[in-house]
């Protein structure tokens, strides 16, 4: 139970007690997920009528607040640091600038647009099924990254969870995040290049392009 509280703490903003800290926090990021997931379907039951619209941007504005923002914040934060820095110095002094440049704000535009469309357009048939996957599998893929890639830099939150997930927590989520395995490969590959491993930002953007390919293939496919 503690693992699942450590884990529940750094990826929500929900009530889980006093700080824990747990070397097994990476094996529950999957129920994390699960729990993620259930209470976005909850609220599409609840929300359905007032149209898919409006409901999608309530649900977008439910993942925002459960969650503190803290994947979108990566997000932007890798696209400032990838899109402008050319030496690995620059992107990781980049990474760790709290404000947000084009690169960045550009990111988080196109990823609400293209979630906001796709939470739109998925069949109402397969719609729960597509919103607990969009959130179990990105945090699963989340850990295998970290154990693919390793950590880019010491310190830092995200350098040291990469350094906390061992081998039998990567298979753990890779039951859940087989079918990205492509996708964090060549994620794995790009970040290790660039800059020798990930941070926590590197992961919070991987996250929010999986969610992103989640809701596209619950659209097209």
């Amino acid at each position: 139970m503690n693992s699942f509280l450590a884990a529940l703490q750094l990826l929500t903003t929900l009530p889980s007690g006093r700080p824990r800290v747990s070397r097994n926090a990476a094996a529950w990021f999957p129920a994390v997920g699960a729990l993620i997931g259930g209470l976005t379907v909850a609220a599409h039951e609840v929300l359905f009528f007032m149209g898919r619209p409006l409901e999608a941007a309530l649900i977008l504005l439910m993942w925002v607040c459960v969650t503190g923002a803290l994947h979108e914040d990566g997000l932007a934060d890798t696209f400032d640091a990838f899109g402008g820095g050319r030496t690995r110095e620059d992107i990781l002094r980049i990474l760790k600038d709290s404000r947000i440049g084009t690169f960045g704000a550009l990111a988080l535009v196109l990823s609400v647009l293209i979630r906001w469309n796709s939470l739109i357009l998925i069949p109402g048939g397969r719609m729960a099924a597509v919103l607990v996957a969009s959130q179990i599998v990105p945090r699963a893929g989340m850990v295998v990254l970290a154990r693919m890639a390793g950590s880019a830099a010491a310190g830092g939150m995200g350098g040291a969870f990469a350094q906390s997930v061992t081998r039998w927590h990567m298979a753990i989520a890779l039951v859940f995040a087989a079918p990205m395995l492509p996708l964090l490969a060549c994620f794995s590959w790009y970040f290790k290049r660039r800059i020798g491993g990930v941070t926590g930002d590197c992961l919070g953007a991987a996250n929010q392009l999986q969610e992103i390919v989640i809701l596209l293939a619950g659209v097209l496919l």
